[in-house]
């Protein structure tokens, strides 16, 4: 009797320090996120039960990041052909297959993104990438010199925008993810010629 008590003692101990071993291991193994604001690196918190979608025009740099205004969280059962020209934050049932239902759910076209935040219970301040790289150049970086490097990282051509004192330049890129690790890559590559690089953030505006 007291030799099957340790016996289970000593299966409740191990089964404790897996749970343990695991749980550590998960943390290890989250990816952190995060983007640069200027010279400062801002964490932001994955909300993996929401999905934004944008109006397809919004695939353009600066118009989804600017334009565009939060409506209401749908259910991502909801018919989303209505208001395909706003931007949507869809709500994924956690009882349903994620990534079956997106694909169910929404067009493949509409493009799409994961949602962050700036605090992991704030929902205010909601964020999403609609696609598009903000970069800013030293001033004696000419449109020749940003058409040739930008086409030696991938990026394709870019569009200058008309600020003064200000070489800053908009690619466009896909929207999602993509978008932020490829601004975070540009960053940390310590590139002498890059001042800033940060995505094209969609971000969320109450309706007054």
């Amino acid at each position: 009797m007291v030799e099957n008590k340790k016996n289970f003692l000593i299966k409740i101990i191990k089964i404790f320090f897996l749970f343990i071993i695991n749980a550590v291991i998960l943390i290890c193994n989250a990816e952190e996120y995060y983007w640069y604001d200027g010279n400062i690196k801002r964490v932001i918190y994955l909300k993996d039960d929401l999905l934004a979608t944008f109006p397809i025009f919004a695939t353009s740099p600066i118009s989804a990041g600017v334009a565009n205004t939060f409506l209401k969280t749908k259910s991502l059962n909801e018919n989303s052909s209505k208001g395909q020209n706003k931007t949507i934050i869809y709500k994924i049932p956690k009882n349903l297959n994620t990534s079956l239902n997106i694909k169910n759910a929404i067009a493949e076209k509409i493009p799409k993104s994961a949602v962050f935040a700036q605090s992991k219970k704030d929902m205010s301040s909601l964020m999403a990438l609609p696609g598009g790289i903000i970069i800013t150049f030293t001033q004696d970086y000419s449109s020749a010199d940003v058409d040739k490097w930008s086409h030696d990282n991938g990026l394709g051509s870019g569009n200058k925008l008309p600020l003064k004192n200000q070489n800053m330049w908009v690619f466009v890129t896909a929207p999602g993810i993509f978008t932020l690790k490829k601004a975070n890559e540009l960053m940390e590559s310590h590139d002498p010629k890059i001042i800033s690089a940060q995505p094209n953030w969609w971000r969320r505006v109450e309706k007054k």
